[in-house]
C-alpha cells in the first residue's frame, strides 16, 4: 500500500502492520525523506459487506 507523508508529501514506507481486531488493522509508516522523518499511523477497517460470503463463519480456534 502506498502512502504519502501528510507533512512533506513525499513517499512513505511501512514500518509495521498489525491486526487490532477481526475487522481492523493499524499500519505504521515512516517518511522516506531523510530530512522529514515523520512517522504516522493509519487504521483500516471493514465497514460493510458488498457481497455476502458463500460459506458459513468458521468457529474460532480453541
Amino acid at each position: 500500500m502506498r502512502m504519502m507523508c501528510p507533512h512533506c508529501k513525499q513517499n512513505a514506507y511501512t514500518r509495521h502492520s498489525g491486526q487490532l481486531t477481526t475487522d481492523s488493522r493499524e499500519t505504521i509508516f515512516q517518511c522516506r525523506n531523510f530530512k522529514c522523518g515523520h512517522v504516522f499511523s493509519k487504521v483500516a477497517e471493514i465497514n460493510r459487506t458488498v457481497i455476502a460470503a458463500a460459506i458459513e463463519d468458521r468457529p474460532p480456534c480453541a
